[in-house]
């Protein structure tokens, strides 16, 4: 199965206003700038319609793990290749790979599809024939 994962980051920031003081003056401001975040991690099977979800408070490569752990255990019975973005915790050498998954960089798979394209007079330079 091929799988498609993503992340996306839902939150809040309370609202500061933007105010006017005289140059050598500073702006005071009265509120501690709070900013709340959650980020959903998902991956998608694009043939089936199947996901994988987990909500995680941090966006790190612990999280990567997990969603990893838990699209290996519901699919276990799955080999899986997971085509990833190259965000910094998707490429880091932290990343724990369960035995039925095998991922890919999108940007590798584009580069590659571009040269055959290429290759076979499909693209002249950015123009598509």
């Amino acid at each position: 199965m091929v799988f498609f994962e993503d992340e996306a980051s839902f939150g809040r920031m309370n609202h500061v206003r933007k105010c006017w003081v005289h140059r050598p003056d500073r702006a005071i401001v009265k509120k501690q700038a709070i900013r709340e975040y959650i980020y959903a991690f998902t991956a998608v099977c694009p043939q089936t319609g199947e996901t994988c979800s987990i909500i995680s408070p941090f966006c790190n490569t612990e999280a990567m793990n997990a969603l990893l752990s838990e699209t290996s255990i519901a699919y276990s019975h799955y080999r899986i290749i997971m085509i990833m973005d190259s965000a910094g915790w998707h490429t880091t050498k932290n990343i724990i790979l369960p035995e039925n998954i095998c991922h890919s960089c999108a940007a590798t798979i584009l580069t590659r599809a571009q040269s055959y394209g290429t290759h076979l007079g499909l693209y002249q330079g950015t123009e598509r024939v």
